[in-house]
């Protein structure tokens, strides 16, 4: 079972607002219970030209990028954005 989901944030600032500092991290806070049975990444970021919408078949070929080669430019987890804090108090890659 997938659920599949793409969000296109300004900046790295706002999308860790949302995810540590609302309700959404109600969600990270269950994800062993969710997630336990995922076995590579689940989440992946990557840069966009403004006004560019990503397609979920672009979000799919560097979430499997980036599981196979680990964080570049391409695609990335929290941990390649040294701006953000927040992600490391919560022990989420």
């Amino acid at each position: 079972m997938i659920i599949l989901n793409t969000i296109v944030w300004r900046d790295a600032a706002d999308l860790e607002h949302l995810v540590w500092n609302t309700v959404h991290k109600r969600f990270y806070s269950q994800r062993e219970k969710r997630l336990s049975v995922m076995k590579m990444e689940h989440f992946v970021m990557w840069w966009v030209d403004e006004g560019h919408r990503p397609a979920l078949n672009e979000a799919n070929a560097r979430l499997d990028r980036h599981n196979e080669l680990g964080n570049s430019d391409h695609a990335f987890g929290w941990s390649h954005l040294p701006q953000v804090k927040l992600w490391q108090q919560a022990r989420c890659a």
